[in-house]
């Protein structure tokens, strides 16, 4: 196989969504370290990391198959390896549906040897971005970006699950939090490629309302993700080091939001995108590691 095709396969699996939701599947690990670092613990956790790549990767490239059509229409996608001819449609399909049935058969082995929550999370996540946004919701509804938002959770929750044996209310919000995100960080996608969704007719917010209302349901969102931020420290499940580090970080949350709905125009809404995209992973982060070594001491 040529270098290039094996590049464009890498690529055909959206790499940087791929480590995000890897991250994302890690963070909960920190909350737990004496758990998840048993002999059988590390065994699942290894099952996990390949489960997540293997299904997030197996569907964003079903998702480029299954969006081909509207990727050659659109600048930021047209350079994809289906619109550019690189990956024939058939061997993206085939390479998207084995990826998935490698994960598919890794979750029936914790279902079998752990808890059938492993497999019921992949099966949310791949439905809520395949079935529901991709097929069902993309190309008819902006409320589009809500029904894919509970993949984002997916990791969380499947992390979480396997560092505590359980999904705990403080578990639960973090990957409410991640649900959350989703929206705020899709919408300012749009925003920014706005004449492209148009173009390829896809109903995002962004293309559907004028720029002032969109402009103003992004910020109106931002500051709902940075409320939400500080709903572990209240209901206890993170100390002051956590609500000192978040507050850093909301800080400039608010005043890259703020320089956008002041200037829409020029880069504000990249840098605000730019910003979105670490956010939501370093929230988890501290939120766990603030936990481990705080609240929750060995």
């Amino acid at each position: 196989m040529e270098i290039f095709t094996l590049k464009s396969y890498w690529s055909l699996i959206k790499p940087k969504i791929v480590l995000a939701m890897l991250s994302l599947y890690f963070a909960p690990l920190l909350a737990n370290l004496d758990l998840a670092f048993s002999s059988l613990n590390l065994f699942y956790y290894f099952l996990g990391f390949v489960g997540v790549f293997t299904s997030v990767g197996g569907a964003n490239a079903l998702n480029c198959y299954l969006d081909r059509d509207i990727d050659l229409l659109m600048v930021r996608t047209r350079r994809r390896p289906l619109p550019l001819g690189k990956i024939k449609p058939n061997h993206a399909l085939f390479f998207s549906l084995t990826l998935l049935g490698f994960a598919f058969t890794l979750s029936v082995i914790a279902c079998l040897t752990l808890s059938p929550i492993p497999m019921v999370l992949l099966f949310v996540g791949v439905l809520c971005y395949i079935l529901l946004y991709t097929i069902v919701g993309k190309r008819r509804s902006w409320l589009n970006v809500f029904l894919v938002s509970p993949a984002n959770a997916c990791p969380v929750w499947l992390g979480w699950f396997l560092a505590f044996k359980s999904i705990n209310l403080h578990g639960f919000i973090l990957g409410m939090l991640a649900a959350l995100w989703g929206p705020l960080h899709l919408w300012i996608i749009a925003y920014i490629y706005s004449q492209d969704y148009r173009r390829a007719g896809i109903p995002m917010l962004p293309v559907l309302v004028e720029r002032k209302k969109s402009v103003l349901t992004i910020f109106v969102v931002a500051m709902l993700l940075v409320l939400a931020s500080y709903i572990p420290y209240f209901l206890g499940f993170n100390g002051f080091v956590y609500l000192a580090t978040i507050t850093a970080l909301n800080l400039l949350m608010v005043y890259f939001a703020v320089k956008f709905l002041l200037d829409p125009k020029g880069r504000n809404g990249w840098r605000l995108f730019k910003l979105t995209a670490p956010y939501i992973i370093l929230i988890l982060f501290m939120s766990t590691i603030d936990f481990r070594f705080t609240v929750f001491p060995a």
